[in-house]
């Protein structure tokens, strides 16, 4: 028993010298990344934001915020009033991965201003969180 605790003693002094031992790894320090998902409804007053006006939306005014890549992805919204009737409409949601600092920050406000007030409409949710990504 005696010399089983010497050698289970001797392989984990082994196993963690040759742990603290080992060269750090090469991977590269990421900056913190955040992911806001927006969710864009397009029922408007004025009818439904058409498929040409989204693509200028995202051509015009996100692609250049957001150059590094995007995700788009169609869905299908549903909330209930303040009168507690259920409305239901077509959604955009738009996938951000992107720095957590302030600059990007401003540039996802941006966006959402400029759809509520080009498509008249009252909110775009914001869902923040923060993903662990590897390339």
């Amino acid at each position: 028993m005696k010399g089983l605790r010497k050698t289970a003693w001797a392989l984990l002094l082994v196993c963690l010298g040759t742990t603290a031992c080992a060269p750090k790894s090469q991977v590269q320090s990421q900056p913190a990344l955040v992911e806001d998902d927006l969710y864009f409804g397009l029922s408007t007053s004025n009818g439904p934001v058409t498929r040409a006006q989204w693509e200028g939306f995202l051509n015009e005014q996100v692609t250049p915020r957001f150059p590094d890549g995007l995700t788009v992805l169609d869905a299908k919204g549903q909330w209930k009033n303040a009168q507690g009737n259920i409305g239901k409409e077509p959604t955009k949601v738009l996938i951000l991965i992107h720095p957590d600092n302030p600059g990007a920050d401003k540039a996802v406000q941006t966006l959402i201003d400029i759809y509520k007030k080009e498509f008249h409409q009252e909110s775009v949710m914001k869902v923040r969180s923060r993903p662990q990504v590897s390339f």
